[in-house]
């Protein structure tokens, strides 16, 4: 049976009706975004103040921030299930989008533990972002995460050409575009749709 204008438009309305509770959600939930985006850029820049001048154990920004803000993500997002009742598509595409990145940041990270090369990490890993959050804005149509992420990618491409170093403050840029400016936005959609 060929389905309807009516129908073809009801069923449309109720993909942008889908659409704009996730945002909603979306915009309850911006406080990963906040949290990920500052505790990166911060961890980020202590490592690369501490590089410049000449501090040991440089690198222990990340393992102490990443560490807290992954208990304070988990406590929120326990919280945040709690409150959901039921889970859509886009909430289950967005789940597996999410789980898939955080898995192969991981694996990233791990390889460039592994064999010592944080250059092509930090470039592979900004491609992740890029990724991630091109996905999540095209899922959600959210323009800032769209531009987010082709920052990243663009930034991934231009760290090819950078030293050590200067990479970690193309991490903050990438942070500042990709997640905290978007987690900003989301946060004010949010709040204006409250009152």
């Amino acid at each position: 049976m060929k389905p309807t204008l009516e129908t073809a438009e009801d069923s449309l309305s109720l993909i942008h009706l889908m659409i704009r509770d996730k945002k909603k959600a979306m915009g309850k939930s911006a406080i990963h975004y906040l949290l990920w985006g500052t505790s990166v850029s911060v961890a980020a820049l202590i490592h690369y103040l501490m590089l410049k001048l000449n501090i040991d154990n440089a690198p222990l920004s990340w393992p102490i921030l990443m560490t807290l803000s992954g208990i304070i993500a988990i406590i929120v997002g326990f919280k945040e299930s709690k409150k959901q009742q039921t889970k859509s598509w886009l909430d289950n595409a967005s789940d597996a989008l999410w789980l898939s990145f955080s898995i192969s940041l991981l694996i990233g990270i791990c390889a460039s533990v592994v064999s010592g090369n944080w250059q092509q990490g930090y470039t592979f890993i900004l491609c992740l972002y890029g990724l991630g959050l091109f996905v999540s804005g095209s899922i959600l149509s959210f323009l800032p995460f769209k531009i987010g992420g082709i920052i990243n990618w663009v930034l991934a491409v231009a760290s090819l050409k950078l030293g050590f170093p200067e990479m970690l403050l193309i991490i903050v840029a990438a942070m500042v575009s990709g997640y905290l400016i978007p987690g900003i936005m989301l946060y004010r959609q949010e709040r204006k749709n409250e009152v």
